[in-house]
């Protein structure tokens, strides 16, 4: 049980990492290189959005593989991928710890902690928006 929930954690966290980068365009996962201008002040991380027009919205939507594309840019995106790495790695950390101490800590003798559902019952609709 811990197993499984600590290695596909240790596996993103290895992915996010330059090799992984390296490892994930050589097997062709990775986003095309866009050519386009960087937004101005910026450290070169965000790229100006191209204008989208109806004919592009059109080819877009007949394509049904639109869908398998866009997972994989997303995923294969470096900037995503930065700009994720330490929230991820927060969390899988915490919920290391949290799975740790439920299955090895408490059944020695330590006392189960717990939390009132009320305050994340409360915050979940405003935490669904942000994601």
């Amino acid at each position: 049980e811990f197993l499984v929930a600590l290695v596909p954690a240790l596996l993103l966290e290895l992915s996010l990492l330059p090799p992984g980068q390296w490892l994930s365009k050589q097997f062709g996962f990775s986003a095309k290189e866009k050519n386009r201008p960087y937004i101005d002040r910026e450290s070169r991380s965000i790229l100006q959005q191209a204008p989208f027009g109806f004919d592009e919205w059109t080819a877009n939507r007949a394509n049904p593989d639109r869908y398998i594309r866009t997972t994989v840019s997303l995923l294969g995106s470096p900037q995503v991928l930065k700009r994720l790495q330490a929230p991820l790695f927060f969390l899988n950390i915490i919920s290391t710890l949290v799975l740790f101490y439920d299955t090895y800590i408490v059944p020695t003798g330590y006392p189960a902690l717990s939390l009132p559902a009320l305050p994340f019952t409360i915050s979940s609709s405003a935490l669904g928006l942000l994601l």
